[in-house]
């Protein structure tokens, strides 16, 4: 969640920033509304960021995909021995 912020922060101060190279603002960076430059800082933030927030977000969708999985498995578990129960 904190890398999401970050990487939105920095796409939405890249906004207001310089269309051309001028400065501190040397690094290149495509947003929305086409090339915005940023600082050595920003560009190092989101070098870092980009690739903490894909990694986050796979090992979370694996997580949440194993915790369904557990939950079916959990209620077909009752399901059949609440069924047994009232059968026999």
């Amino acid at each position: 969640m904190a890398s999401l912020l970050v990487l939105g922060g920095i796409e939405t101060v890249a906004l207001k920033q310089p269309k051309e190279p001028a400065g501190i603002y040397q690094h290149s960076y495509e947003v929305k509304s086409g090339v915005r430059y940023l600082t050595g800082v920003q560009d190092q933030i989101h070098g870092v960021t980009h690739p903490v927030l894909i990694v986050f977000s796979v090992l979370g969708a694996c997580a949440a995909a194993g915790y369904e999985i557990l939950r079916r498995r959990d209620y077909s578990r009752r399901k059949l021995a609440f069924f047994d129960k009232v059968s026999g």
